[in-house]
């Protein structure tokens, strides 16, 4: 299968990526590096915020108060290649949970 986006979607996507610039900036970011890599060859991206590393083990950022990470970034040893689909909504069920817990109950 080989997929060429219309013009339409490549200004569409354009257009997203500088409303993301816009408010990576405001929100303090130094350096934005944008990559049209096509997403068709990527594979399930995992653990570029390793639990243990970057969150604790309820998935709360230890720089960030408040802020959960429940996605794939924070597998700790996730390989990229198998569909990761089922761990990742169970850790996002798991860690919405841990949410209501400390701030809800």
């Amino acid at each position: 299968m080989h997929y060429t986006p219309s013009l339409k979607t490549l200004k569409r996507r354009d257009q997203l990526a500088r409303y993301a610039s816009e408010t990576l900036k405001q929100a303090g970011a130094r350096k934005i590096i944008r990559s049209d890599t096509p997403f068709g060859s990527m594979i399930h991206l995992e653990c570029t915020m390793r639990m243990g590393y970057v969150t604790d083990t309820n998935c709360e950022a230890y720089q960030v108060r408040r802020l959960f990470i429940a996605d794939n970034s924070v597998h700790f040893n996730g390989i990229g290649g198998p569909n990761p689909t089922l761990t990742t909504q169970a850790l996002a069920t798991r860690t919405a949970e841990k949410i209501v817990t400390k701030y809800f109950s």
